[in-house]
């Protein structure tokens, strides 16, 4: 081919690239999306415009940006896209792992921003989840039962269905539906998920539980907002089939016992004691009383009874006394000082020579700041 024939090629091959950008046709392949080029005018554009790329889990595009070069400064950026995210629906945003950007100012011309997004899970790996969700609404009318009912068996299913992943490997929804090991983000992603496809408003909160990093969901119900940690009320380790209702429908007062919400982020307010809306509902729905009293028995309200409830460890050592020494025995109790619990119990047990294995709690329901409950297992002396 001589030096003409190329050049003549060279130019319909130039010609064709730029038909196909023009006018987006594929002949067979397709133009990747991250080439295609936005144009944006505005720092409050450009949030939309990622917003919506984060929505359908886009992972790198370049954006024009025509606007003033001053505002498109790295931290005007940064940002922009932190807002972006932070504005994002719930599940947007916790699935943004992380994020890399390339800001290009010429002297002459527009600017060019190019960002890139990683994701904790892929678009195949949310539509699994997604199905999976719309399937144990479906089956079990999660949509259509009494709510109170709804949202005590969608909790259960999350903490029947998962396991606290103590590698801290596993965060997503995906990986608690694939391997049944997540952490509180998995948790409450696939808590939250459900709540939303049963037709109940939710949010996913993020903050620290025990000075630790940890996200719970907020759940509305006839008007009002309630806490639930599905995590912390799945037992660690691993006790088959147990349920735990500490932290299901809690109040911010009551939440916050163990529970700091991020300060930077306005959630809804949880004002009402779900015991009371209980209470109500006992009287006026005849029909469904047997489940308004058995959620009220889950939630521990008995606990605060004088029947339940120790202050010292003589209290603690008359009830040992209470039980046989040659029977295990389990039992249960409110203490109202956290801080002395575990030293007063080991005091008691060593007055009465018993052995004993036991776990303390929280007790965000409790009418003091520092109340815990106290679950003991004591040894029957045959067994020493």
């Amino acid at each position: 081919m001589n030096q003409y024939s190329k050049i003549i090629c060279l130019f319909i091959l130039i010609a064709f690239y730029q038909y196909v950008l023009i006018s987006n046709h594929s002949f067979g392949f397709e133009i990747p999306s991250y080439v295609q080029t936005n144009k944006i005018n505005s720092l409050s554009t450009l949030q939309t415009n990622i917003m919506q790329a984060l929505a359908s889990q886009k992972i790198k595009w370049t954006i024009t940006y025509t606007g003033n070069k001053k505002d498109i400064t790295t931290l005007n950026v940064k940002k922009t896209i932190q807002n972006a995210i932070r504005s994002s629906e719930d599940f947007v945003h916790y699935n943004v792992d992380s994020y890399a950007m390339r800001i290009l100012v010429p002297t002459v011309g527009n600017s060019s921003i190019t960002i890139t997004f990683a994701y904790r899970e892929s678009i195949a790996q949310t539509k699994i989840v997604d199905d999976l969700v719309a399937k144990v609404v479906n089956d079990n009318h999660f949509d259509t039962i009494n709510p109170d009912e709804a949202i005590k068996k969608m909790h259960d299913w999350v903490v029947l269905h998962f396991s606290y992943d103590t590698s801290l490997f596993r965060h997503t929804a995906y990986d608690g539906v694939k391997t049944g090991k997540t952490v509180c983000e998995g948790y409450s992603i696939m808590l939250y998920k459900l709540f939303k496809k049963a037709g109940f408003p939710a949010k996913i909160v993020e903050g620290y539980g025990r000075a630790q990093s940890h996200a719970w969901v907020l759940v509305k119900l006839n008007g009002n907002w309630y806490h639930i940690d599905a995590t912390w009320d799945d037992p660690t380790p691993e006790i088959k089939g147990e349920i735990s209702y500490l932290y299901f429908m809690l109040t911010d007062a009551q939440v916050k016992k163990s529970h700091k919400p991020a300060t930077d982020i306005k959630y809804p307010m949880a004002t009402q004691n779900y015991s009371d809306r209980l209470d109500d509902l006992f009287v006026k729905d005849k029909d469904n009383q047997q489940l308004y009293e058995t959620i009220q028995g889950l939630i521990g309200n008995y606990y605060l009874s004088d029947v339940y409830t120790f202050r010292t460890a003589e209290d603690i050592r008359a009830m040992i006394q209470k039980t046989s020494p040659d029977t295990e025995t389990i039992v249960s109790y409110r203490y109202i000082d956290g801080i002395m619990a575990k030293s007063d119990l080991r005091k008691a047990l060593k007055l009465e020579n018993r052995a004993a294995s036991y776990f303390v709690d929280h007790f965000p329901r409790g009418t003091g700041t520092n109340d815990v409950i106290v679950k003991l297992t004591l040894e029957s002396n045959t067994q020493k």
